[in-house]
């Protein structure tokens, strides 16, 4: 509900390609955050899904520009398709439930979010 007008006028200063190196950096850091999580100490689990969801959020809006790119009639697809990547970006939760069930917890959440943190979050740079 806060980000979209600050990223919005992001991405008509600096562009894509900068917002997408945030948001990438936002994602690796809320994951590493994750990985590392633990309540009794300190509770990074907050902070780490807030660093999550907003690098997921700006993920989104530097994509959108990719829009620019396709023909006017084919806009509204490109949109409809980055909006689709967004939401079932959501089924990783679902990823990780399968795989700790599977392995009979062996796919702990620290092992599941190091994972991404090390794997998928470059990948987007």
């Amino acid at each position: 509900l806060v980000l979209p007008l600050p990223l919005g006028f992001a991405a008509d200063t600096f562009g894509g390609r900068p917002l997408a190196a945030a948001a990438s950096a936002m994602l690796a850091c809320g994951m590493a955050l994750l990985a590392l999580a633990d309540s009794r100490a300190f509770d990074s689990y907050v902070v780490g899904f807030m660093l999550v969801s907003a690098g997921g959020c700006t993920f989104y809006f530097s994509t959108l520009l990719l829009a620019q790119l396709f023909a006017p009639r084919r806009r509204n697809l490109a949109i409809s398709m980055c909006s689709f990547a967004l939401d079932s970006s959501s089924g990783m939760f679902l990823l990780f439930e399968l795989a700790n069930r599977g392995t009979h917890g062996v796919v702990s959440a620290q092992v599941f979010w190091t994972v991404l943190a090390a794997f998928v979050a470059p990948v987007t740079l």
